[in-house]
């Protein structure tokens, strides 16, 4: 079996893909807004020491969402866990929907607020149609 017939290997390519080439879909969740994947990970053959053979069921998971893909900041993980890790699961200070609601009618578009407060585009949009988001403690 080579490199290319495991699904590792796809796994650290479609990595790569997301975060370098513009032209791939969901590019702006990644590369688009500076996750990069570590010089380390150049080499698929690093990333399968580190990381080794992607179990079943199973997909890799940046620990912080935030945070590039390097040793150390992923994880193998479930779609349930991937679900309770992302950047729509946010907590907004109490000051921020009106904030948000603000630059909306300053004509900002959802995705430079969601930039600006870094989160997902659609924490923004719950925000703007009233619906409920977490309040820091």
């Amino acid at each position: 079996m080579t490199n290319k017939q495991t699904s590792s290997y796809g796994t650290w390519s479609a990595m790569r893909r997301r975060c370098r080439n513009p032209n791939t879909v969901r590019y702006e969740r990644y590369g688009g807004r500076g996750i990069k994947v570590c010089e380390r990970w150049d080499s698929f053959a690093n990333f399968f020491a580190d990381m080794g053979e992607k179990p079943a069921g199973m997909s890799i998971d940046r620990i912080d969402v935030n945070g590039n893909y390097e040793p150390g900041n992923c994880r193998w993980a479930t779609a349930t866990e991937q679900s309770q890790n992302n950047n729509s699961n946010v907590k907004l200070e109490p000051h921020e929907p009106a904030q948000i609601r603000w630059l909306s009618a300053e004509g900002f578009s959802g995705a430079e607020i969601a930039r600006f407060f870094g989160v997902g585009k659609s924490t923004v949009s719950r925000v703007l149609r009233g619906r409920s988001w977490t309040v820091a403690a």
